[in-house]
């Protein structure tokens, strides 16, 4: 004790540390760090042996600084958390959280309870206490448990890659996994276990990924034939070697259109292809499809089908280039707006090819210049020419529509519009 009360009390701050030095009561020592004006705190809050004297240093100090110091002597997890849930300063309870991590961290590590630690790494939320947990198992099992169910997509990782490439152990996490765990399928490397995923995961995105990675063609085959995903089906076909396999595909009557478009695609057979065609009328809007049949009749024969839809009549006539079938729909079609279409593609083509309109044959270049066939019908090279009237008092317009031929000059009138309003095209 000094002259004026005790030499910690010193403004000398290292004559405060030799008192401070001389102190073995840990409840002095809390005094001291509570009540010094130096540094000498540090000391006297390093000398303190009880952990509820260090707790009450933490509790009571006015100071962040030392509140952070005292709490980063404590071990005990709660504890921590009553100082981090009750301190007032941001960035100090901050830290506080962070050192409660760390006594969190330290108190998996010094457990023995398997069950435990597995439950933490399967339910504990925060970032780095479930991963050590993860660090502490051993058993296989339980890795396994924690890889397919954790909450933590962190903590899932974590545990696949302790399995350390065990193709089986990873097979167990892909299959029963809560969540789509593509981490695990990356690491799997046997076909057997990618074949077993691709037929028995319950997830359509596993199964997918899984096909895409698979060769053999028996797997192939039953995937394409009996998955109850689409997506999943179509990967498979178009890996699929087997001709037949892929004609059952695409004649099965309750295929989803795109499994059948690929299988399609894939098959060498025009016949299949044209048998298809007729099945699912669809098809027609698919490059790939007209471009592999041979018989062009069967093009007709959609449009003269009732199951087939507007659309598929429209493009089968559109995509008809054959000038004798084109004439002959004209002739047996009943239904007013595709017989005009038809007429409009028989046009079209006698003007590509060059053809009379009245009897077909192919026109020679005198009967060009003449825009006179043989058999005595024109044969005009006809383009369209449009003339707009339109009103500046009440926006009220007209349109005549003309064709006018290139070689001769012709003009006739083809079609009239009229309405209201500015727009007129």
């Amino acid at each position: 004790m000094g002259l004026f009360g005790p030499a910690w009390k010193s403004k000398n701050e290292s004559k405060a540390i030799a008192a401070v030095k001389t102190i073995t009561d840990d409840k002095e020592l809390l005094n001291v760090v509570l009540n010094c004006p130096t540094g000498a705190w540090k000391t006297a809050l390093d000398q303190i042996k009880d952990p509820a004297v260090i707790l009450q240093a933490a509790l009571q100090s006015p100071a962040p600084n030392i509140r952070l110091a005292a709490a980063g002597r404590i071990t005990d997890p709660a504890s921590v958390e009553i100082l981090a849930n009750r301190e007032k300063d941001f960035s100090t309870r901050n830290a506080l959280f962070g050192r409660l991590n760390e006594c969190r961290v330290l108190a998996v590590r010094s457990m023995s309870d398997r069950t435990a630690i597995k439950q933490i790494a399967l339910t504990d939320q925060s970032v780095n206490v479930p991963i050590e947990a993860v660090n502490m198992l051993i058993a296989t099992a339980d890795i396994i448990d924690v890889a397919a169910h954790a909450r933590s997509d962190s903590v899932r990782k974590a545990a696949i890659d302790k399995l350390s490439g065990d193709q089986n152990s990873l097979y167990e996490v892909v299959i029963n996994a809560d969540k789509v765990s593509f981490y695990a399928l990356d690491r799997i490397t046997d076909h057997k276990y990618l074949e077993l995923i691709a037929l028995n995961s319950p997830h359509s995105g596993m199964r997918l990924d899984a096909v895409k990675r698979i060769k053999d063609q028996t797997t192939l085959i039953k995937i394409a034939l009996e998955d109850d995903n689409f997506e999943v089906r179509c990967a498979a076909v178009d890996l699929i070697e087997d001709q037949g396999t892929l004609t059952k595909v695409a004649l099965k009557d309750d295929e989803h259109s795109k499994t059948v478009a690929h299988a399609v695609a894939r098959i060498e057979d025009s016949k299949v292809v044209e048998q298809a065609l007729l099945k699912h009328p669809y098809l027609v809007h698919e490059k790939i499809v007209l471009e592999k049949i041979r018989d062009r009749k069967v093009l007709y024969d959609l449009v003269m089908n009732e199951r087939s839809a507007p659309s598929e009549k429209r493009k089968a006539i559109e995509s008809i280039s054959d000038y004798y079938l084109i004439v002959k729909l004209t002739e047996d079609i009943k239904d007013y707006d595709f017989k005009k279409i038809a007429i409009d593609q028989k046009a079209r083509l006698e003007k590509r090819f060059g053809l009379c309109i009245k009897c077909g044959k192919q026109l020679t270049d005198e009967e060009k210049d003449q825009c006179r066939c043989s058999c005595g019908a024109e044969a005009h090279d006809f383009e369209f020419s449009e003339e707009v009237t339109e009103s500046a008092t009440d926006s009220y317009w007209s349109r005549n529509v003309y064709q006018v031929c290139r070689r001769c000059g012709k003009r006739q009138h083809y079609a009239f519009y009229e309405g209201w309003g500015t727009d007129v095209d």
